[in-house]
């Protein structure tokens, strides 16, 4: 990664019960895609992005990625 991106990410400071949830939460918004009908939009691409980045153990995102993170959680609570 160069240091241009570097500077664009954010460092996410979760703890483990944290990196659980946004887990559950980012995993259950794809899987709720692929029980929908065909008519309905796909997840942005950022969730795919900030699924496997939790995978590997990462928290930086970007703030397009922490937008995302944001939305998802902000949808999961509301809903």
């Amino acid at each position: 990664m160069s240091p241009k991106n570097a500077q664009r990410e954010s460092l996410l400071d979760l703890s483990r019960e944290e990196q659980w949830v946004l887990h559950h939460v980012i995993l259950d918004c794809i899987e709720m895609e692929s029980r929908a009908p065909e008519s309905t939009d796909s997840p942005a691409l950022a969730v795919y992005r900030v699924f496997e980045k939790l995978e590997r153990g990462t928290h930086r995102f970007s703030q397009r990625e922490c937008q995302c993170i944001r939305d998802e959680l902000r949808q999961y609570v509301d809903s």
